[in-house]
């Protein structure tokens, strides 16, 4: 009988544990999810229907900042994807320091996108780190200014570039494990068949790894 309860408290176990993340889940995602999507079909004078989505349409800054948003799509997520990949495929390659190199394409990972943001603009702002860098060695007289009005093109590519460092280390991460999976095996093959470099990347390595 004490062998029986003590097995049934060890199965219950693994749930006390996950317990925590549940409760953490349910009060800061789950709970701000439900009172979001309530929000958005509660109208000014308590009615549930499309008000909301329907005055949104009519507003020219969403169509605005939705054409932004995916302008960023469809430029960052391909560079993100490439870029991500040749350092996954540099790194596996495990050359003599390429630890050093991991920790170092990681660090981002370590920021929270608030404190990302402020980095960047510290380095941009018209004083700057790259401002005060580039007038230092007299490469520009007078400072570059990404931001303000009438420079939402110069600003557009600063998030580029920001959202480029910030956010290719997770698909490194994720890219960088998938080809530490590929078996050799494969590649003793291709060997054995006259295989190029290339012809093991285009035919083993990147179909592997997508």
């Amino acid at each position: 009988m004490i062998s029986f309860f003590s097995q049934r408290e060890k199965n219950w176990i693994p749930y006390l544990l996950f317990l925590p993340v549940l409760i953490y889940l349910a009060g800061f995602v789950g709970y701000p999810l439900v009172k979001a999507f309530q929000l958005a079909f509660t109208s000014e004078t308590g009615k549930f229907g499309f008000e909301n989505f329907i005055t949104l349409t009519r507003d020219s800054t969403f169509w605005k900042a939705l054409k932004n948003t995916l302008s960023l799509l469809i430029i960052i997520v391909p560079l993100q994807v490439i870029l991500a990949f040749l350092l996954a495929f540099f790194v596996n390659s495990r050359f003599k320091g390429y630890m050093i190199v991991l920790y170092i394409i990681c660090i981002p990972l370590a920021l929270s996108d608030v404190s990302a943001a402020l980095m960047s603009y510290n380095i941009f702002t018209s004083h700057g780190f790259l401002n005060k860098f580039l007038m230092r060695f007299g490469f520009i007289e007078t400072p570059i200014y990404f931001f303000g009005l009438g420079l939402s093109s110069r600003a557009f590519w600063v998030i580029v570039l920001t959202e480029l460092w910030r956010a290719t280390p997770l698909v490194f991460v994720i890219l960088l494990a998938g080809l530490q999976v590929i078996s050799k095996d494969y590649f003793e093959a291709a060997d054995v068949f006259g295989f190029s470099s290339w012809q093991k990347f285009f035919h083993i390595t990147l179909p592997l790894t997508m």
